[in-house]
């Protein structure tokens, strides 16, 4: 065809457009509660290596958390070292700076993955255009477009994934030392993000080995090929891990107890109107693939089954010759995504936050995805190509428009099946990500000399406070200055004549999420005699498309204030 012809540039053409794209909205996002202790971590990190290289003297590294003690030391930040170097060579950088730099380089990991991702899919269907469809998919799947700009964890986990996935191809196809060698540098940094997926590696040993034998060319080179692998990758993993120097086997134990069951973590969660908690009362085993399958968009959810079952189906009907083709190759990411979402479940893990923990599987779903889409679209029945053309660009229309229409919220989407659900039964934003753009609203709207936000249950706002400070709310300096976060106890300690001063302003801040979790633990909130918090009219709001508002602000009148400051 003459668009093939055109490939390059189309390709190149779309990557830009992304590129552009994040350049204009990357400063759109708020801060989640753990990106200011994940930036202490990283520079922990850093000082480790420059005391160590001698770019540091060690009385500079004391003034800074020993990294191989750290509580968190588990979490690994590789991947941001560029920043972490950067941070330190140029201590002037507001905190704001910080942010939004972490910001715009986790998107460009992500765009990076996404061409890692164009190339796999290129390679495993023989055809430009199946990969073009597999970046479209993923760049517009709503949840994954809102964290590539600051899930510096598991998105970037699932990127990294792609990443291993099309290199191990590539080596499969090459079988090349060269290859091996930077197979087992990329999983490295990979393993360093998210430590399980090494279950993608051990698979794919496996897979290389079968391979081999059935297409009789197992050899002395093979095992090779596999040690040079392994022994790069944990070379590799040593020397950009500092947490782990002084202490490797400990602290491998840590990172595998971690992440396998996170065991650390003994909070309350939403799930179908009910809550629960790991001690108390656990999540049934349901909770992540119907959490999977809310938030997915749908037509990937139908295309990915499509894509699975007919894998399953090649695998009768090439037989022996399965493993030799490229089917063989998906069958073995679906292998490791099937495998990585059951896992969890039969070993009953502490699993929280819709699925993030898991998003590395979404690799594998947009590989299946496409697989089961390439089905339809080079079907012999000429109605089943035309729908399937057609029902993907409704898809990408549908999915471009929702993300217009509700940014920055993007990981607050649930799909057209469950989004009339999601209200009061689901957490939507747990992370309190939409608290910064809110207050944001308050300062810019608010001549007052000074604002108090009232930490209740309903915000929890907790998230926002103590070690790190205002800096989750990336306020300008002049506003920083006005802005407080109080507690009840505290609003009660106050002088009552502030509830009447026209300079002061109160609000009280309601996150759906955590407002839920209180009211069903009958922590409900009053704010005058008899009068829930609800009577009071909204000043500001965060409602997405399908009705369910995630976070909104009141503004308390001075005998609201004055009754929570008596009572």
């Amino acid at each position: 065809m003459k668009i093939d012809r055109y490939s390059k540039p189309i390709v190149a053409l779309f990557f830009v457009l992304f590129l552009v794209i994040g350049l204009f909205v990357y400063r759109d996002y708020g801060v989640p509660w753990d990106e200011p202790q994940e930036n202490q971590l990283l520079y922990d990190n850093v000082v480790r290596i420059e005391a160590t290289l001698g770019l540091m003297t060690q009385k500079q590294a004391s003034k800074y958390p020993d990294i191989a003690t750290a509580g968190a030391r588990d979490h690994g930040q590789a991947f941001y070292y560029p920043i972490g170097f950067y941070r330190m060579a140029n201590p002037s950088m507001t905190t704001n700076q910080v942010f939004y730099l972490r910001h715009i380089y986790t998107y460009f990991i992500c765009m990076f993955g996404l061409l890692c991702l164009y190339l796999l899919v290129k390679r495993l269907t023989s055809n430009w255009k199946y990969g073009l469809i597999a970046v479209i998919i993923a760049f517009l799947s709503p949840r994954m477009f809102g964290e590539y700009f600051y899930n510096y964890k598991d998105v970037v986990a699932m990127i990294g994934a792609i990443m291993v996935m099309h290199f191990f191809a590539l080596l499969v196809e090459k079988d090349t030392k060269r290859w091996a060698v930077i197979l087992g540098v990329v999983s490295a940094f990979v393993l360093n993000t998210r430590i399980m997926t090494v279950l993608f590696l051990l698979l794919a040993v496996v897979f290389y080995v079968v391979r081999k034998i059935a297409l009789r060319s197992l050899n002395l080179k093979s095992f090779l090929i596999i040690g040079i692998t392994a022994v790069s990758a944990m070379i590799t993993y040593y020397v950009i891990t500092p947490a782990m120097w002084s202490n490797p086997i400990g602290f491998i134990h840590i990172v595998v107890h971690g992440a396998s069951n996170y065991a650390g973590w003994n909070g309350n969660v939403l799930y179908m109107g009910q809550i629960f908690s790991p001690k108390k009362h656990p999540l049934p085993w349901h909770y992540l693939p119907v959490t999977i399958a809310m938030t997915t968009p749908v037509f990937v959810l139908i295309t990915f089954l499509f894509g699975l079952g007919r894998n399953i189906a090649e695998i009768f009907v090439r037989k022996a010759k399965y493993l030799a083709s490229q089917s063989g190759m998906v069958g073995l990411i679906l292998l490791f995504t099937l495998v990585s979402l059951i896992a969890p479940i039969l070993m009953k893990s502490n699993v929280y936050n819709g699925w993030r923990h898991l998003y590395f599987i979404y690799s594998g779903m947009l590989v299946a995805s496409v697989w089961g889409l390439k089905w339809f679209i080079e079907n012999k029945a000429k109605i089943l190509r035309g729908a399937a053309v057609i029902v993907f660009c409704i898809h990408i229309t549908v999915m471009s428009a929702w993300i217009i229409v509700n940014h920055p919220y993007e990981y607050a989407y649930y799909n057209m099946a469950s989004a009339r659900y999601a209200d009061t039964n689901f957490a939507t934003d747990y992370w309190c990500l939409s608290t910064p753009n809110l207050v944001k609203m308050i300062m810019q709207n608010s001549a007052a000399s000074k604002v108090y936000l009232i930490n209740a249950g309903t915000s929890s706002l907790s998230g926002f406070s103590g070690r790190y400070g205002y800096e989750n709310f990336m306020l300008t300096p002049e506003q920083a200055k006005r802005f407080h976060v109080i507690t009840l106890a505290e609003l009660k300690k106050m002088n009552t004549k502030n509830a009447d001063d026209p300079n002061i302003e109160f609000y009280l801040m309601i996150n759906t999420t955590y407002s839920e979790l209180s009211a069903r633990r009958g922590q409900h909130l009053y704010v005058d005699d008899g009068v829930n918090y609800n009577a009071l009219p909204v000043t500001y709001e965060i409602r997405l498309t399908g009705g369910y508002p995630i976070c909104m602000t009141y503004w308390l009148q001075p005998q609201n204030v004055l009754y929570m400051m008596q009572h």
